[in-house]
């Protein structure tokens, strides 16, 4: 069992204590109880139980071999030897016995001398360890452990250095030279003190590092320069630690270094770093007190933590009038059970935009009023108070009202202008006719006796008359456009447009190119021929190409809309009229040139704003036009 004992220490009252039970209970089965089993027959040999009980022991000794074997590190190569050929020669020994009869047997003799030899082994094993050599395995530890401690004292990763009395640098680890760019060698033997920057960062601080580790009898820990070979300086920590005698001299001191350059660095911008930080929220507060808006913070039951100067003076209250009071207090009656609703869905939803609200002033004036707000968390994620913005909107409101007040007087006054114009314009229908007619039949019943110049008045007026019909008819159909309901009803527009081109009966020398894929809409189909009858005549009356082309197709269309365009080859727009050809009466060319009321556009215009849609001109002077038309795929929408 001594094996088990190298790396535990043995408890000998129990090691005792356990042997003594042993001894005990196989002496009490063997000579008191008499149950102890039979272990030899003579003239038969060994039985069974021996023989198993030798093969037992065998495996045993083998296993303190192996156990030996194990930990041969502790034992010195001599003694390990003794020990091995002593069980060896044991395990010879079991093994002989297990195949004896007779006790003078020459097996049982072959047993006995292995035993011998095994003792003697284990004798000379016991004497060189406990008696003749008793030093060597404690020595062998102290070398072993001496180097390990040598080890790591030079590879480890802090410096480490130590200097005499006279302050000559006796002894130092790799990392010192390596911290230091000098060799060990080099190392040594200098002075200390050399090692550290001038000045009251360097040698002064190391110096009075030392005479406080001296007085206080303690280590002590300073950060202080020191100096590499190249002369550069770097930041340490330096931890220095004196050494007495038993008669309280000094020995040495012992120096433990760390780099903390890298430390420092980060230190000093991490300080500028807070002072920017400081200037920052110095300019932030400044910022947020002059604001041009105000501004305020709540707490999570809806209490004042902060407000600005602006918001002050916008409110009229002092800030010892508002902090720590509820802010539901500053709305009117109707608006406080509402303020507690939109609060609750602010703290659950964590933003509000452009919530409007009544507040009361100091003096009892009411202010109108848009919060824009978010929530502020703790980095536990829980409510830590609100930011929001406020904007006064009174005049805003006011704005509102009048514009309102005054859309509302113009819709009224252009209702009536529109109703107006609709009875004038249907009045003078009757009176342009009889104009028109009784020009022709004087010109016919008379036609004998006029004169050229008569026939020419008669003629131009009749040519008057017609075109002062034409413009009320288009004027009807103009303020029809605004009063009438939509209808709307499924479109395909190629089909409408090439029925639409067969009832205007254009001349022969127009031709016209409508796309094959021109998609399906829902729209207005008489808005739609009132659009696109004025843009084709259009096409054909300004154009004096040979021939005349007009080319109607479509744009890739999107969701919810489409864009139709109608392209000719006529004489173009400048660019600098092509807003103004949409207003009413607007013509560029006197009638001579080229006959119209200057309505048709305005049709136009006003029938694809009534659709939704808008229209535009892309021309250049004698280079022809081109209509876009933006249309809603759905008008009932």
């Amino acid at each position: 069992l001594a094996p088990l004992f190298f790396r535990k220490k043995m408890v000998i009252p129990y090691t005792v204590a356990v042997y003594a039970l042993l001894f005990s209970a196989i002496v009490g089965t063997t000579f008191y109880w008499r149950i102890f089993p039979i272990c030899f027959v003579e003239g038969s040999g060994l039985t069974q139980f021996k023989i198993g009980s030798e093969y037992l022991i065998c495996l045993l000794l083998f296993m303190a071999i192996g156990h030996l074997l194990r930990y041969r590190h502790n034992i010195s190569p001599t003694t390990l030897r003794l020990l091995l050929t002593s069980l060896a020669f044991t395990i010879l020994a079991e093994i002989s016995f297990t195949s004896y009869i007779s006790v003078y047997g020459f097996s049982n003799m072959i047993g006995h001398y292995c035993k011998l030899l095994s003792f003697c082994y284990l004798y000379t094993a016991l004497v060189r360890t406990g008696l003749t050599q008793p030093t060597e395995l404690l020595f062998r530890k102290l070398e072993e452990n001496s180097q390990l401690y040598q080890h790591l004292y030079d590879d480890a990763p802090i410096a480490y250095f130590s200097a005499g009395v006279d302050g000559i640098i006796h002894q130092a680890n790799r990392k010192a030279a390596e911290l230091l760019g000098l060799s060990r060698d080099d190392l040594v033997g200098r002075q200390v003190f050399d090692l550290y920057g001038e000045g009251a960062k360097g040698k002064e601080k190391a110096r009075t590092a030392f005479e406080k580790s001296v007085s206080a009898q303690e280590p002590i820990s300073v950060e202080l320069q020191m100096k590499r070979a190249d002369g550069s300086l770097f930041w340490v920590n330096l931890i220095v630690k004196i050494l007495w005698d038993k008669d309280g001299n000094i020995v040495e001191n012992r120096s433990m270094v760390t780099d903390i350059t890298e430390q420092k660095i980060a230190e000093g911008l991490r300080k500028q770093t807070e002072k920017k930080l400081a200037k920052s929220e110095e300019r932030f507060r400044r910022l947020y007190q002059n604001a041009p808006l105000p501004y305020q913070s709540l707490d999570i039951q809806g209490h004042f933590l902060e407000v600005n100067t602006t918001w002050l003076e916008t409110l009229g209250y002092t800030r010892e009038d508002v902090i720590g009071r509820p802010f539901a207090d500053l709305f009117t009656t109707e608006w406080q059970e509402k303020f507690k609703e939109r609060f609750s869905y602010f703290k659950g939803k964590g933003k509000i935009t452009g919530v409007e609200f009544e507040l009361l002033k100091k003096h009892g004036s009411v202010i109108q009023i848009k919060l824009y707000g978010i929530i502020a968390y703790d980095k536990d994620g829980n409510f830590k108070q609100t930011h929001c913005i406020l904007q006064d909107i009174s005049e805003r409101k006011q704005a509102e009202k009048d514009l309102f007040r005054t859309m509302k007087e113009l819709r009224e006054a252009n209702e009536e202008l529109e109703q107006f114009s609709y009875v004038v314009a249907h009045d003078l229908k009757a009176p342009i006719r009889a104009m028109s007619n009784y020009s022709a039949f004087l010109a016919e019943d008379l036609a004998p006796t006029l004169t050229g110049e008569q026939k020419n008045y008669l003629a131009r007026l009749k040519a008057t008359a017609g075109e002062a019909g034409r413009l009320i008819e288009d004027l009807l159909l103009l303020a029809k456009i605004g009063k009438d309901k939509l209808e709307s009803e499924n479109i395909e527009l190629g089909n409408f447009l090439r029925k639409l081109i067969r009832s205007m009966d254009l001349a022969a020398d127009i031709k016209v190119d409508i796309d094959s894929n021109l998609p399906t809409i829902t729209s207005d189909p008489i808005l739609l021929h009132q659009i696109f009858q004025n843009l084709i005549d259009n096409a054909q009356k300004y154009n004096v190409a040979a021939p005349k082309h007009i080319e109607i197709g479509s744009l890739p269309e999107t969701d919810k809309s489409i864009i139709c365009y109608v392209r000719d080859n006529g004489i173009g727009i400048a660019a600098k009229y092509h807003e103004q050809i949409f207003g009413l009466f607007e013509r560029l060319h006197s009638a001579k040139e080229y006959s119209g009321t200057g309505v048709g556009l305005a049709i136009v215009k006003k029938a694809v704003n009534k659709l939704g849609g808008s229209i535009r001109l892309e021309s250049t002077l004698d280079k022809g036009s081109t209509f876009y038309i933006s249309l809603p795929v759905d008008t009932t929408g």
